[in-house]
């Protein structure tokens, strides 16, 4: 389903007509300051009425356009019912649906209403969902599609209040306190009664991403999402009206919905992707002039590339990947190559479009390597660094000013300092005041400064290089302080890599359990086969490392690591614990074979069935 969001004359209610009277006559000197999420919105719709706000797919596959005037006006007639349903400031709603422009839409009619949002990804396991609702005290949640529910045991969802669902068929009857966003649009009219928004109110609870347990609540007010916004802006300048952006990750994500917040400020056009897996597709037609994406996307489209390379003959194999190696290199020959890459590589390139200025990396670590390829080929993607704890970025590398293998320097708004032990401090009015529920509700120490979990070292140019995850790095039996994502990101070199997860916490070695492309096994006659070829690239792209980071045996698995299987986060981070609870047996067989000298592993590889496989390395 999709709302019909251009306005036809025929179909405009009086109050339409009024608020698009005053908007075309009220001037830019008249807009408010900006100190809430509303007034963002307000001001744009003032600056800019009839510059095109959204690009979404109708149903004839085509993509139709939605001004910033229309959209304003819907959110003022669905904010005007929502409060005449009896929702109001301070109330929790939830939206547990996939991106849409229904969900940027509904998110900002509950914060027009003084409402608080939390999104709640659809991926999420039902515990986990059950604990986000009751620790957020959830009134009301929105829908794309009442299958939703189910996730949910039938006492939450009679606590719900009302359901609003975006889908237009007829309601369950079990859920006779649902409404549909369409007739709520259609049956109200705007109010210019409703409640003041004020700075201070909370906008939004953002769940941690439970990668290491439970998720924990974070409340951020409409003021410290404002002052993001503005640092992002500031960050990038080359947002602006003339730019156009995807709406592709999940919005029950901050990360995403700060990009669409920055496009609403900025003026910049958005173009809505339902699903991710689609953006591939959709990214020539939206032509992005700046492109946001977690590391996984561009390790994918690494691979991708990889798998293209490998079906030239010999020769042009050979003649592309020397340039694009020395085009990593500075030097003459390196610069020579670069531009030689600018039309080897013009059909990658052309995959963002023909805009792009440059790519931007957040949620996880990105590999070096694989920065410095993408720039051989001209595409720049730089890395930026925050916190769930901190809405505001902590640091970024910007175009003219950047640095591979850090997050760059620090964003105005924060203040960072190492602790004794070489964690990264961070102190700011976008750092958060504590979880929900929690008896610690200040998580600061007493100078003010929020613990970031992540070790970190500040180089003379003020550059921030994360060394490792505190919650993360483990000491081996020896001794040895382990960061895991180095090693990790060391066998992600190898194209068949999907993903790879360093176990070795209080063991005298190393091992890894490496993910592996199930298409690039078929191409071999068995696991055993394939395993001894990846163990020759695998001992190339790890020799440099010191012994006691060498992993001394692998477990291959002929299977990807998935978000329903609560292996990865909605933003594809690891969660290990969960990886290593579900491959427990078979980590404990690979130690125990590598650990008796009597084991056949010590000759061949172990084949414990058609999907795993245990190397010595």
């Amino acid at each position: 389903m999709k709302l019909l969001l251009r306005l036809e004359d025929d179909q405009k209610d009086k109050s339409s007509y009024i608020i698009e009277s005053s908007l075309l006559c009220i001037t830019a000197l008249n807009m408010k300051p900006v100190n809430t999420l509303p007034q963002l919105l307000e001001n744009r719709a003032l600056q800019s009425p009839h510059a095109i706000a959204f690009w979404v797919r109708n149903n004839d596959k085509e993509w139709s356009s939605i001004n910033w005037q229309a959209f304003y006006i819907k959110v003022k007639v669905l904010s005007s019912g929502l409060n005449n349903e009896g929702f109001g400031v301070g109330d929790v709603i939830a939206i547990m649906a996939n991106t849409s422009v229904e969900w940027e839409l509904f998110n900002q009619a509950v914060l027009a209403i003084g409402g608080v949002v939390v999104g709640l990804d659809p991926n999420e396991l039902p515990e986990q969902l059950e604990s986000v609702v009751i620790t957020s005290k959830v009134k009301a949640i929105a829908v794309d599609t009442l299958d939703r529910l189910n996730k949910f045991n039938k006492q939450t969802r009679r606590s719900f209040s009302k359901v609003i669902t975006f889908q237009t068929n007829e309601l369950e009857t079990e859920f006779l306190h649902a409404i549909n966003l369409d007739e709520l649009i259609k049956h109200n009219q705007i109010n210019n009664d409703l409640p003041d928004i004020r700075p201070d109110d909370i906008a939004t609870i953002v769940f941690t991403s439970g990668s290491t347990g439970i998720p924990k609540g974070i409340v951020y007010r409409h003021k410290q999402i404002v002052l993001a916004v503005n640092t992002i802006l500031q960050t990038y300048p080359e947002l602006s009206e003339r730019c156009n952006l995807a709406c592709w990750l999940p919005l029950s994500n901050l990360f995403q919905r700060m990009v669409n917040l920055s496009a609403i400020s900025c003026g910049a056009q958005t173009y809505v992707v339902n699903h991710p897996k689609q953006i591939m597709e959709y990214l020539p037609q939206i032509n992005p002039h700046v492109f946001f994406a977690v590391p996984r996307f561009y390790e994918k489209l690494n691979q991708a590339l990889e798998a293209k390379l490998n079906n030239r003959s010999f020769i042009l194999q050979y003649l592309l990947r020397f340039s694009l190696l020395t085009a990593e290199k500075n030097s003459m020959a390196g610069f020579l190559c670069e531009q030689l890459n600018y039309f080897f590589f013009q059909s990658f390139r052309s995959l963002f479009g023909c805009n792009i200025r440059y790519m931007i990396s957040g949620s996880a670590p990105m590999p070096v390597w694989l920065l410095r390829r993408f720039q051989a080929m001209g595409l720049l993607i730089l890395e930026a660094y925050g916190q769930s704890e901190n809405v505001v970025p902590i640091s970024a590398n910007r175009r003219d000013q950047y640095r591979f293998g850090s997050v760059g320097q620090v964003l105005p708004g924060n203040e960072i300092r190492l602790a004794e032990d070489d964690e990264l401090l961070i102190k700011g009015d976008g750092v958060f005041s504590g979880y929900l529920e929690s008896n610690n509700k200040t998580n600061l120490d007493n100078d003010g400064y929020l613990a970031t979990g992540d070790f970190a070292e500040i180089d003379n140019d003020g550059f921030i290089h994360l060394t490792g995850r505190k919650s993360e790095v483990f000491k081996t039996s020896t001794g040895r302080k382990i960061a895991p994502v180095f090693i990790e990101s060391k066998i992600q070199q190898v194209k068949q890599v999907e993903h790879a997860v360093v176990f070795g916490q209080n063991k005298k070695f190393l091992i890894a359990l490496i993910s592996v492309n199930s298409f690039d096994i078929e191409n071999h006659q068995n696991l055993t086969e394939y395993g001894l070829q990846f163990l020759r690239f695998l001992r190339i792209y790890i020799k440099d490392l010191p012994h006691y980071q060498k992993p001394a045996g692998i477990v291959l698995l002929r299977k990807e690591f998935s978000v329903a299987d609560q292996e990865l986060t909605s933003n594809l981070k690891l969660r290990r614990k969960n990886i290593q609870q579900h491959y427990a047996t078979i980590i404990t067989s690979l130690y125990s074979e590598l650990e008796n000298p009597l084991s056949k592993i010590h000759m061949q590889p172990i084949n414990l069935d058609n999907m795993t496989l245990l190397l010595k390395l």
